[in-house]
């Protein structure tokens, strides 16, 4: 067993896993999303690993025990492609991922230096909306390392995943290795290697203990969990889907290319290796539970402990698929395909490594499903590049492509127990797995191998010691399919013959073990099905010695035509003749004694005659020969002798006496030429088709030469494995013990396909390893309970499968051989069993003798037991013995009426008939070739409280007839070309009802047909109404129609509805006339028109334009005509925000939409008067000229919880400007709610141009403020003055506004009492919000003048201000600053200062786009009136004086309008916040400081409750 998890390094904390646990919930409403998509990329040279472990990818991630709620959208995904490099040993080509990219993931991890155990769990999981995991993964065309070398635990809908490691060496000496071999721990060469990286030990225990190396001589204590293990457990207990769980992976490696030959082993030439492998576990399952424990011990003591991977309930009445495809390059040495427990619907697995001698055990306590579950693999491995025995190119497939699947895997000699068990299995739906798997081509493995794979429910062991392998109790109505589809592996000549005809394996009847036990037609058509393809493989074993010998003749009559046709020599010496005709009369007495050796030596009877008629033809000729017979035969001589020289083994001195002989022939021919005549045309031709032939045969020659001395072909192993796969239902493990079926009761379709094609290498195809497969029911051992059949049971081998027994203990002959049914409790069957064996049996295959057609390839031999052990079943209904080509060639059974829980058993015997009679309260069986059951032309058939099985077709319906289904179940054989209803050409009607499920596909041909579903009915397959003008129904149909128009609306879910989930093609109409709910996962092909009866609702969920029921009317992007007066609630599902018309949302239109548009290009729907949600109507909301063409209604996602002020003016500007233009906006900011909403506040509240206007008035305010602080000029004294400022204002939130500046004043004193001064000032604004910052340059230029008289001072400013931000249009200021005070001495050094100031700007903003939006031209006016006090004390010191002054004031303003924004292209305005400036109170601080010689400086600082100033000043008086 190849190990699953290796070079994996353990880097997460185990303080996430350990036994201490903690609860963590998720509750995700139906209008949220939550998607983690990510593209990973390798960081490191030397490692393949990318992405964090456990993390990346993962929608929903449980740290620790929880449940989970989900109306929503779950999306986990990651997509990588490794690099192409030609670095050898760089590792950025190869991919290695672990638990990332699931929608929900669980991770339970405790490595070596945590000594704790593992017991994970999700509580539960509660699902309506849609949980996803998804991953496309392409490795890089590296020179050495391009593999998925790991993919584990990936791409799942529902991950839960347990890793742990444990043990020290023997020696006592250990460490944690950091790396993993196997998931959960280190490997041998791990800590070898790792020993030193003791950061991952610190980082995954909770407890630090000293670590110290080994002293020689000491013996180191051995921890109790690495003396007695752990446990390792993960829990999944309680999951309720009624949505949607998937897992999907694409998988690919790229093409290699062969290297050249590396030197290794002192200068011999050795291939080196190109990797192109994929390795997926666990990965790409809707539902997937995995438990991983290893250890490199093998001295310890575990036996105690478990290692258990547990599902406790399952109810499914949704969809839960997994699927994967896998493929990878070719031209490597080495491109194996990998898959374990992978693309299954659900999976649990338990996996415990070689030394581990734990409990392993894997369940699924029970599972209960009314939906759809499905598992699907693809798997194919390309061709290696053929120059080494080294080489694998293998598809190795286990526990894959179920639809359920419980695998438990160990193989530890002395552990307890191995345990797969799947408790109870209740099934109204469809359950089913699809395998399709082509092993390689090339050198070396270039084989598939596969076991329990491609079932519908699989539940499989593989332990060398006591398994349990069991399902308890199996209750089918619905459909279990299994189809395992498997091409084996070719060598290289195979692979290029194109050809090469498929062999396709069946479960062989010839041999004396299967033979025995069938009636002797059955072994005779057996016969004659085998032996043409026998004739075939015969031919293609000796194609290539026939060919030679072919070709060989063809040159040999080419030469004797050439011959004939030269002109024959007429200069002949005698002397020439003498030689020819002594050469002759030698050679062919030589040739004479050739064959009477022959004859002496008795070889062969086939032989010896053919000597004796050679030697008398040789005779003969001797004494009678004529001139031109002797050259003829010296020709054919030459011939013969050239084919002795290609004799293997052939001694040198025989081959020195044959070319002698050749030259001297050569010779005598050479003189029997007519000499210097040259050829003719015809004979040139002759001659060049002689050289083309002889060139053929020199190539077959070859062939043949090259095949004998290759001997790494000859070794080719292309075998192809078949264990317990393609089956209905698997239970095996691999050793036909401890294996249980319990209850078990079927009255759906249980099926199992499989189609081998035999590999093929040495020119033979190779052997089928089969066991346990391609049956309806599969088990690997006895079956003690009693199987209750109502309905189908097929497989294309088997009908049935257990153990049972052969004993040929009284004697040899057929009628002495003893068989014995597996089935022990015996099989009670009412319904219909079909196979090539119906109730078989097994045993351990060996060859014996069984004469030319006895021989036995397969692992297993089979019998049946239907004819020699009648007493272990009860037929009631029939048995339907098949051909190899599924095709039903006898029927089994009694015309004997049977009642079962109150229904009558009816059996029709003969294949081609029907049956006529009464169809309430029946079982009827048949083949149906034209129907078991038929509603004929103008007849109304109703099938009430039955069960009707037909094997091709259950019911046919004719041109005007009807077949009413109620409370009946109708099952077709789950494989092949079968339908459960089948209609014809004509006008056909089906109404299906009253918990009706039908088990196979529906397809009512051409016509106009009309199919009626209502009532808790269950369709099981796909269905298709075919060509004609169809008709859908939910719900019979009224006598009275209201003709007005339907509307929709966005709204939650209706209730009382019946859910449909499927998929129906070709429905052209579909009515409505019950409450009905499509999924968003259903899919109704053909629609053109809707109708809606009076009161009745259709609840139509939808993810976007590709999930939802009508997707194809995006797809096509046409309009959906609606009548009748129900009503359509749109149910958006996720967190995508739907805002818009109807075909921008859905891509079609719902609505009367067909008729004819109005003048303004909207929908014709005046007749509706209903305002739709959010007070929308179509006619309202009708789109105008400027919208081309028919968008149908507006809607607004009802979900949206109401807007603040601002939001809400944009949002209501950009509903207004999408009806008016039909521009989506906003259409980049949909992906959720949350993105939305903070893009629509962060546009109007945070929106830092929205303040630009607020930033200039702070400014220029800022900026006249300070040039208040200059000194008083005398007549005729200059002051020159200069002044720093800053302020910090406040203004919404996090919003807010910085300037620095600075500005210089010169004044001139035209008198003692007046002043004029001019001033200019610069500097930088800052708007600051938690969106975007803007910067913008400031330029001040203004004129003053003062005017002081005595203790009255008043001065006057004007000005102009430039505020130019970066990126956008310069904003223009003209302001006027008027302050007036008054000084009151209260003391030689006190004084007060009453004032009052007016500040006045105007400012002009240009318009500017932003974003995606436009700011209108504005050109506004901010008057602030303030009055306050000053208090001063100036102190003296000689020359200097010092002023220290306190203040306060009160400002009131006339604030700003908010700016005026609307987005571009559209017109409807709305507002951008500004600051929202209110009368204020501000305190103030002065300082000063004055010297005698005309030197000033001062300080003051501003402060209120939101605005922060101050400000630094220099002045100088001359």
């Amino acid at each position: 067993m190849v190990i699953m998890f290796k070079n994996k390094y353990l880097f997460i904390l185990a303080l996430l896993v350990t036994t201490t646990s903690y609860s963590e919930n998720y509750n995700v409403t139906q209008e949220n999303k939550k998607e983690a998509k990510e593209v990973l990329k390798h960081e490191k040279e030397d490692s393949g690993r990318i992405g964090e472990f456990a993390v990346s990818g993962n929608a929903i991630i449980f740290k620790g025990n929880g449940f989970l709620i989900n109306d929503g959208v779950l999306k986990g995904s990651i997509k990588a492609v490794g690099e192409d490099t030609k670095n050898e040993k760089s590792k950025k080509g190869e991919i290695i991922v672990t638990a990332q990219g699931n929608g929900v993931s669980g991770v339970g991890y405790s490595p070596y230096s945590n000594k704790r155990d593992v017991d994970k769990k999700i509580n539960s999981i509660k699902n309506s909306g849609y949980i996803s995991g998804e991953a496309n993964l392409t490795g890089g065309n590296a020179v050495t390392h391009g593999a998925l070398e790991e993919v584990y635990s990936v791409a799942n809908g529902i991950s839960g995943l347990t890793l742990a490691d444990f043990g020290d060496t023997a020696t006592g000496g250990s460490g944690d290795s950091g790396i993993v071999d196997g998931a959960g721990g280190a490997s041998r060469s791990g800590r070898s290697k790792s020993v030193s990286l003791l950061s991952t030990k610190v980082l995954a225990s909770k407890t630090v203990e000293k670590i110290s190396e080994n002293k020689i001589g000491e013996i180191k204590k051995t921890d109790p969990a690495d003396f007695h293990g752990k446990n390792n457990k993960f829990t999944l207990e309680d999951i309720v889907n009624t949505g949607n769980i998937s897992g999907k992976a694409m998988l690919r490696t790229k093409e290699g290319y062969v290297k050249p030959d590396s030197e290794a082993f002192g200068g011999n030439k050795a291939m080196s290796p190109q990797w192109r492998t994929i390795n997926a576990v666990s990965t790409a399952n809707g539902i997937a539970n995995m438990a991983y424990i290893t250890t490199i011990d093998k001295y310890t003591y575990s036996e105690d402990k478990v290692n258990g991977s547990y599902i406790r309930n399952i109810n499914n009445f949704g969809n839960i698929s997994g699927e994967a495809d896998a493929k990878t390059g070719s031209l490597a040495t080495l491109n194996n395909i990998r898959a374990y427990a992978t693309a299954n619907g659900i999976s649990s697995v338990a996996y415990s490594n070689n030394f581990v001698k734990s409990l392993t055990e894997a369940t699924i306590d029970k599972v209960n499903n009314s939906g759809n579950i499905s598992g699907k693999l693809k798997a194919e491995v390309g061709h290696n590049t053929s120059r080494g025995i080294h080489e694998y190119s293998q598809a190795l497939v286990t526990g894959s492509a179920n639809g359920i699947s419980v695998y438990s895997r160990s193989s530890n000699g002395q552990m307890k127990n191995s345990r797969a068990v799947l408790g109870e299995l209740s099934n109204t739906g469809s359950i089913s797995g699809d395998l399709y798997a082509r092993g390689g081509s090339g050198y070396g493995e270039a084989r598939a191998d596969i076991k329990s794979s491609g079932n519908g429910v699989a539940v499989y062991t593989e332990s060398s010691v006591k398994k349990e392998t069991k399902i308890g109790s199996i209750n089918n109505q619905g459909m279990i399919t299994g189809k395992a589809v498997v091409y084996g592996g070719k060598d290289k000549r195979a692979m290029n013959d194109k050809e090469l005809k498929d062999k396709i394996f069946h479960v062989p009847l010839t041999n004396n073990i299967s033979g025995f036990s069938l009636p002797e037609e059955d072994v005779e058509d057996d016969k004659a099905a085998v032996a043409e393809m026998r004739k075939y493989e015969k031919e293609k074993a000796n194609e290539l010695e026939n060919n030679i010998a072919k070709y060989q003749k063809l040159v040999g009559d080419k030469e004797k035509e050439i011959l004939a046709k030269s002109p024959k020599s007429s200069q002949l010496s005698e002397q020439d003749k003498i030689n020819r005709d002594s050469i002759f009369k030698k050679y062919i007495n030589d040739e004479i004694k050739e064959q009477k050796d022959l004859i002496w030596s008795g070889y062969n009877e086939k032989v010896v005659a053919e000597a004796r008629k050679r030697k008398a033809e040789l005779e003969k000729l001797e004494g009678s020969a004529t001139d031109d017979e002797k050259i003829k035969f010296l020709e054919e001589y030459k011939t013969e002798l050239k084919k002795r020289l290609l004799a293997k083994g052939l001694q040198n001195h025989i081959k020195k006496e044959i070319n002698k002989r050749l030259a001297k022939i050569d010779e005598i021919l050479d003189k029997n030429k007519v000499k210097d005549i040259p050829d003719t045309s015809e004979i040139l031709a002759l001659k060049e088709e002689k050289k083309k032939l002889e060139g053929d045969l020199a190539n077959l020659l070859k062939e043949k030469r090259d095949i004998e001395n290759d001997h790494i072909a000859a070794n080719v192993n292309t075998v192809t494995g078949m264990e317990a796969s393609g089956n209905g239902i698997s239970i095996n493990d691999g050793s036909q013990t401890g294996v249980e079926l319990g209850s078990f009761k079927n009255s759906g379709v249980i099926s199992g396909e499989t189609e081998i094609h035999h590999g093929n290498s040495q020119r033979k195809y190779t052997r089928i390893a089969h066991k346990n497969s391609g049956a309806g029911v599969a088990v690997g051992g006895d079956v003690l309970s009693k199987i209750e059949n109502t309905g189908i049971i097929s497989g294309t081998e088997f009908a049935l499968l257990a153990k049972g027994s052969r004993s040929d203990a009284y004697g040899l002959k057929k009628e002495d051989i003893v068989y014995k049914s597996g089935f022990k409790g015996g099989v009670d069957n009412y319904g219909i069993l079909a196979g090539r064996i119906i109730i078989g049996g097994y045993q351990a295959a060996h060859t014996g003798t069984h004469g030319e057609w006895g021989a036995i390839e397969e692992d297993y031999a089979y019998f049946e037991t239907i004819y020699k052990d009648e007493k272990h079943y009860n037929n009631k209904g029939i048995f339907l013995v098949l051909d190899r080509n599924g095709k039903v060639k006898k029927v089994i059974g009694k015309n004997e009426d049977t009642i079962y829980n109150g229904r009558t058993v009816k059996n029709v015997l003969d294949k081609d008939s029907t049956y006529e009679g009464d169809t309430t309260n029946k079982i009827i069986n048949g083949v149906g070739k034209d129907g078991v059951v038929i509603a004929k032309e103008n007849q109304d058939r109703n099938i009430d409280n039955s069960i009707v099985n037909g094997f091709k077709i259950a019911v046919k319906v004719e041109d005007k007839g009807v077949a009413r289904i109620s409370n009946s179940t109708i099952n077709a054989n789950g494989f092949g070309n079968s339908y459960a209803i089948l209609g014809d050409e004509g006008t056909n009607e089906v109404e299906i009802t009253n918990k009706s499920i039908i088990n196979g596909k529906i397809d009512l041909g051409a016509g106009d047909d009309r199919l009626t579903l209502s009532g808790n009915y269950r369709l099981n397959r796909e269905v298709d109404l075919g060509k004609g003008n169809n008709t859908l129904a939910f719900g019979k149909k009224e006598n009275t129609t209201i003709s007005t128009l339907s509307y929709s609306t966005f709204d939650t879910s209706s209730t009382n509805t019946s859910v449909f989930n499927g998929t129906v093609n070709n429905a052209n109409k579909v009515e409505v006339n019950e409450n009905t709910a499509f999924s968003s996962s259903s899919k109704i092909n053909g629609v053109n028109e809707l109708n809606l009866a009076n009161g009745k609702t259709l609840d139509y969920y939808f993810v976007d334009k590709e999930n939802q029921a009508f997707a194809e009317l995006a797809k096509n992007n046409r309009n959906l005509k609606v009548n009748g007066s129900g009503k359509v609630n749109l149910v958006p599902i996720g967190n995508k925000v739907q805002i818009g018309y109807e075909k921008d949302l859905l891509g079609f239109t719902f609505g009367n939409n067909l008729l004819k548009p109005n003048n303004n290009g909207g929908n014709n729907n005046s007749g509706n008067n209903n305002p739709g949600n959010n007070g929308n109507n179509g006619n309202n909301n009708n789109p105008g000229n400027n919208v081309p063409g028919n968008n149908g209604n507006f809607f607004i996602d009802p979900r949206l919880t109401p807007f603040e002020k601002y939001s809400k003016g944009a949002f209501d500007a950009y509903i207004a400007d999408y009806k008016s233009t039909g521009i989506d906006f906003l259409k980049d900011y949909k992906s959720s709610q949350e993105v939305f909403k903070n893009y629509l506040y962060n546009l109007t509240n945070n929106n830092p141009v929205g303040y630009l206007k607020d930033s200039a008035i702070d400014t220029i305010l800022a900026y006249h403020k300070a040039n208040t602080n200059s000194n008083f000029a005398k007549k005729g004294q200059i002051t020159v003055s200069g002044e720093t400022f800053n302020i910090r204002n406040k203004y919404y939130e996090n919003n807010k506004v910085v300037s620095n500046g600075a500005s210089a004043e010169i004044s001139y004193g035209t008198s003692d009492n007046t002043n004029i001064g001019l001033n200019i000032g610069g500097g930088q604004s800052k708007v600051k919000t938690s969106n975007e910052n803007i910067k913008s340059e400031v330029l001040v230029l203004g004129v003053n003048a003062k005017y002081k008289v005595k203790n009255f001072s008043w001065q006057n400013e004007v000005s102009y201000g430039r505020i130019k931000p970066k990126k956008y249009s310069a904003l223009d200021t003209y302001s006027l600053y008027s302050q007036l005070e008054y000084n009151i001495p209260l003391s030689e050094t006190w004084n007060l200062t009453p004032k009052v100031s007016v500040f006045l700007s105007k400012v002009k903003q240009k318009e500017m786009t932003v974003n995606n939006i436009k700011v209108a031209k504005d050109d506004d006016t901010f008057i602030e009136t303030t009055v306050g006090t000053e208090l001063n004390k100036k102190f003296m010191f000689g020359n200097n004086g010092i002023n220290f002054g306190l203040g306060v004031d009160y400002s009131m303003v006339k604030d700003l309008d908010d700016s005026k924004a609307h987005f571009v292209g559209g017109s409807t305005e709305f507002d951008l916040r500004n600051y929202d400036r209110k009368n204020r109170a501000t305190a103030e601080i002065k300082f000063g400081y004055e010297h005698r010689s005309g030197v000033t400086v001062t300080f003051k600082f501003r402060k209120n409750k939101d605005a922060t100033s101050s400000s630094f000043g220099l002045g100088y008086k001359f």
